[in-house]
């Protein structure tokens, strides 16, 4: 149990670490504005949170739950915005965060067909906020490549370790919709 318990604190140390690497690293090429319409696959979808939605695996993505419940459910004060960024995780990049969602992927009898890095918080003044506590609703198209016959389901590593197989939200073939938690996850898309 001790063992578990340390892998998972390096795994969420490596994550972390990894991720913030990537994104200083990154230019941030695909901001949107908070309440900016965005394709979701081929859909036209309203993003209500402002960010840097750069991922190339998904067709697009867009944070349905409202500007003001995302405030609220982030705790930010008037001053504060919501934000976030998505751009595809890659095994290099967080190999233990891969190798949860690789034991849950290979649990659930899945496949990964793609993987979203996803940092939710907050600005204020141009500067990051993390916050602790939060979840916002994401719509993903699935990658053109995704078999249609399949049903899909999320497995979400956080940065703290946790692992959670998350249903898709929505009826479409053509998009899955999870919850999303605050701070840093890897989002694996399973076909089963």
């Amino acid at each position: 149990m001790k063992l578990k318990k340390t892998i998972a604190t390096l795994t969420a140390a490596t994550m972390v670490m990894a991720s913030a690497m990537t994104v200083c690293a990154a230019d941030f090429p695909n901001l949107k504005g908070s309440n900016t319409e965005v394709l979701v696959a081929g859909d036209t979808n309203l993003t209500s949170v402002a960010g840097d939605y750069s991922s190339r695996i998904v067709r697009g993505a867009a944070v349905l739950t409202p500007y003001e419940d995302v405030k609220a459910a982030l705790g930010l004060n008037a001053d504060q915005r919501p934000s976030i960024v998505v751009y595809d995780a890659e095994d290099k990049s967080s190999p233990e965060a891969f190798a949860s969602l690789n034991t849950a992927v290979e649990e659930l009898g899945g496949e990964t067909v793609g993987a979203l890095y996803i940092e939710l918080g907050g600005k204020e003044n141009g500067k990051w906020i993390t916050t602790s506590d939060g979840t916002v609703t994401v719509k993903a198209g699935l990658p053109k490549t995704a078999d249609k016959s399949k049903s899909y389901s999320i497995v979400r590593v956080e940065e703290d370790g946790v692992t959670t197989v998350l249903e898709d939200l929505d009826n479409s073939d053509k998009t899955v919709t999870f919850e999303a938690v605050s701070g840093v996850a890897t989002y694996g898309i399973v076909a089963k």
